[in-house]
């Protein structure tokens, strides 16, 4: 006589837990990869430009500025930032960035803002694209009142 698991076979039951399992172990062994993990298969990009004081009183020259420079996937600048790398005394930045979509910010100890702000006070133009291997220049502004 064969155990019965409520009125069925307990062979019957065994393969419909069993089936599945085995279905998916011998689908087809191609691993697709999502969006993200496929961006990140690709070489890093670049980011390359000056952190620059821009504006304020009436024979205020513009100038550049050594400070720090952020990348963010988030046009409000909420989280961590990707990377972040320094600006020289000339203002010139280099950052290495995984291809992608980034927001610029920065800071400057010649820029400040009482009170401080949480959140970097100077900003890029404009969302920055970077592919991989590729590089883009884009400026890093500190507007002074």
């Amino acid at each position: 006589m064969r155990p019965v698991v409520r009125g069925r076979p307990l062979v019957g039951v065994a393969f419909l837990v069993l089936a599945p399992l085995l279905l998916a172990a011998c689908s087809s062994s191609t691993t697709r990869l999502p969006d993200e993990s496929a961006a990140s298969a690709l070489p890093d990009g670049q980011v390359s430009g000056v952190l620059r004081l821009t504006g304020g009183p009436a024979g205020t020259a513009d100038s550049t500025a050594a400070g720090e420079v952020f990348a963010y996937h988030d046009a409000d600048l909420r989280g961590e930032p990707v990377v972040s790398g320094k600006a020289g005394p000339d203002g010139r930045f280099h950052l290495q960035v995984p291809a992608g979509r980034y927001y610029l910010a920065g800071t400057s100890p010649e820029f400040s803002i009482d009170p401080t702000p949480a959140k970097p006070p100077c900003r890029a133009a404009a969302v920055v694209e970077v592919a991989g291997g590729g590089t883009v220049t884009a400026d890093v502004v500190c507007a002074r009142r």
